[in-house]
């Protein structure tokens, strides 16, 4: 069976994708610079879970406040998920596990408007990864 990372991948790194950005907003609690910095840090292929969501934690913390919420989502959800042992999960555990995923699918949406309003730079297919 895939670990939790394997599975949780897509919809996490694509979130992540979707807020990588350019520029300055000063209206926010965190600096839009700052926070396009942390994304663009290359987290290693053979990384830990732990060093993921240190990555992810860090993003976060320097999220604009417009984004602010859902990038803390994002992190406490892979937190979360990395609790779970899907080689010994029960079948709440596993639904529990189900919905930490599609809320992270559905965390993408708002992270690609604000990056779209946000950052006129981004290459075409950097938010899709198409």
């Amino acid at each position: 069976m895939p670990n939790v990372r394997t599975l949780v991948a897509g919809a996490l790194l694509g979130s992540l994708a979707l807020a990588a950005c350019g520029g300055d907003d000063d209206s926010a609690s965190g600096d839009t610079e700052d926070f396009c910095s942390q994304v663009a840090v290359e987290v290693p292929d053979d990384a830990t879970d732990a060093e993921v969501l240190a990555n992810i934690e860090a993003i976060a913390a320097a999220a604009p406040s417009e984004i602010a919420d859902d990038m803390n989502e994002l992190a406490t959800l892979f937190a979360q998920a990395q609790d779970i042992d899907l080689e010994t999960a029960d079948e709440q555990t596993l639904a529990d596990f189900e919905g930490i995923v599609a809320r992270l699918g559905e965390l993408g949406p708002s992270l690609e408007e604000w990056a779209t309003e946000n950052c006129p730079d981004l290459p075409p297919g950097a938010l899709s990864g198409s």
